[in-house]
């Protein structure tokens, strides 16, 4: 998964490599996939912190990152620019800090599943108020 060429595959709309035992950092070059629309790299062994230029795939509606060994702050990059998310899974992972206050301004979230993460997140549920409504 370490090759820069999987960022090359610019038509891409689903990219599923669940439990397929992957380990190292998530590569910065998926950041340069624009069209897609699905990440799917649950349950591998993926380390280090969530890179924020995932939030440069401006069409990403599902982003499943959940069972892996992520760590770090969720950054806010993500509901500053995913404004077409649906469905964010970090369930079982190592973050800390707070749920960026950007997430609230995600109109189409339906799904955001933050259970089991092992440092204990702090759930400042009121940040995600939809600030579109108001």
């Amino acid at each position: 998964m370490g090759s820069p060429a999987i960022g090359n595959l610019s038509f891409l709309r689903t990219l599923n490599l669940s439990d397929n035992g992957l380990t190292g950092s998530i590569p910065a070059s998926l950041g340069r996939l624009r069209r897609l629309h699905a990440l799917n790299l649950s349950h591998n062994g993926f380390s280090g912190e969530l890179p924020a230029n995932l939030s440069s795939c401006t069409s990403l509606k599902i982003l499943s990152l959940q069972s892996n060994h992520l760590h770090g702050y969720i950054p806010h990059e993500l509901g500053d620019r995913l404004t077409l998310l649906k469905r964010l899974e970090l369930v079982d992972d190592n973050f800390i800090g707070t749920i960026p206050a950007s997430m609230g301004n995600l109109p189409s979230m339906s799904i955001l599943d933050l259970a089991e993460m092992n440092n204990g997140i702090h759930h400042n549920i009121h940040v995600l108020q939809n600030t579109h409504n108001t």
